[in-house]
């Protein structure tokens, strides 16, 4: 909190409105109210655009953020209680009465006075925006990420050496195009001491994908493994069969329509669970998927599930993040432009906070209205 001084400022210019209230005038009734709501509200713009030079948060991620746990009392002084005793009485008894009873004075106060309240609060909490922690990412053992359309180059990413690919390789990538399935192999290295499952989120349009597989079919008819029901089945096998062989883990997968083939052999079993989320373009029912998918562990161990931001459309990665702070849950992204470095070099936890949310929440209204 701010010093002493400042509070007690805070608390007397928000005192003055309440006394006049009660000053009795016959001949204007609540003139001396609105007087002093005036100048206790040009007070409170004068400090209000003091702060704010000094602080990037906005009056509206105030309001939105912290003002709701100051009136709640969620501090250690009595500003929480007093902000509420006096929100209290303005909202559910004076403004409405003053309505009722046709008071144009009394109203136009007791305006001027909930406004000053708010920004004479955010003078004086002056925010600032929640600090990166820069908290190591913990290794889990549930990982939940979203695929992105299988374009990369099968002759590349098959071919590669897997220390190539554990450490994205500039080698990998042909005229700077990155290889997106590669942030999936760097993640499931990182972490493979604890993962257990995958859950994989793909769209309709991923899973209807119809490209040219030809060379994943070769690749695994080579290693005796049959080919997909789709074009689609047919090269994330080829990668998973391609992942199976450098993590020397055998894979379970279960695909979206209840199907299960292992590849690889070994021991330490890691499942790969495809989750058909419909349309990445439509938040809710990404959510939906996530929800019927990792509830239950989000529910039991929300410590253990790591939700990986890196691959489809903002929409799902939205999705993604508003259930991980939602269950509490670690999230991640996995830089593309760092080249040959270690999975721990490339690969980052992403600090979530109502902060964050706020920032994701307009990503994602920028994207409902290109869409409308």
């Amino acid at each position: 909190m701010r010093p002493d001084r400042r509070t007690l400022l805070w608390t007397v210019l928000l005192l003055i409105p309440p006394a006049a209230f009660y000053v009795p005038l016959e001949r204007i009734a609540y003139l001396p109210f609105l007087i002093a709501s005036m100048a206790v509200f040009l007070v409170s713009v004068i400090l209000y655009h003091r702060a704010r030079k000094r602080s990037d948060v906005s009056l509206e991620t105030f309001l939105s953020v912290q003002f709701i746990g100051l009136i709640l009392g969620q501090v250690e002084s009595l500003m929480g209680v007093l902000l509420f005793i006096l929100l209290a009485g303005v909202l559910t008894a004076w403004l409405p009465d003053s309505i009722s009873d046709g008071e144009p004075l009394k109203t136009a106060g007791t305006i001027l006075y909930t406004l000053s309240v708010l920004l004479l609060t955010y003078w004086l909490v002056e925010p600032v925006p929640g600090k990166t922690k820069n908290r190591e990412l913990k290794r889990t053992k549930y990982l939940v990420t979203a695929l992105s359309m299988p374009n990369w180059n099968a002759g590349i990413v098959l071919n590669a050496n897997c220390e190539k690919l554990r450490r994205n390789s500039a080698e990998l990538n042909e005229n700077e195009r990155r290889q997106n399935i590669v942030p999936l192999f760097q993640a499931v290295s990182y972490h493979l001491p604890k993962l257990e499952r995958v859950y994989l989120l793909v769209s309709k349009s991923i899973l209807e994908w119809g490209g040219n597989v030809s060379f994943e079919e070769d690749y695994l008819k080579e290693r005796g493994i049959n080919t997909g029901r789709s074009p689609f089945e047919t090269k994330f096998k080829a990668f998973l069969t391609k992942l199976s062989e450098c993590i020397r883990r055998p894979i379970l997968v279960r695909w979206s329509d209840g199907r299960r083939e292992s590849l690889g052999s070994g021991e330490g079993v890691i499942e790969f669970i495809l989750v058909s989320a419909g349309d990445f373009n439509d938040i809710e029912e990404c959510r939906d998927a996530i929800k019927e998918a990792v509830g239950g562990h989000i529910e039991e161990e929300s410590w253990e599930v790591t939700f990986d931001i890196t691959g489809g459309k903002t929409l799902v990665s939205a999705a993604m993040v508003l259930e991980a702070i939602k269950g509490d849950c670690q999230a991640e992204y996995t830089r593309q432009d760092v080249q040959d470095v270690e999975p721990e070099e490339s690969l980052y936890r992403v600090d979530l906070d109502v902060h964050s949310l706020k920032d994701l929440l307009n990503e994602v209204a920028r994207n409902l209205n290109r869409r409308l």
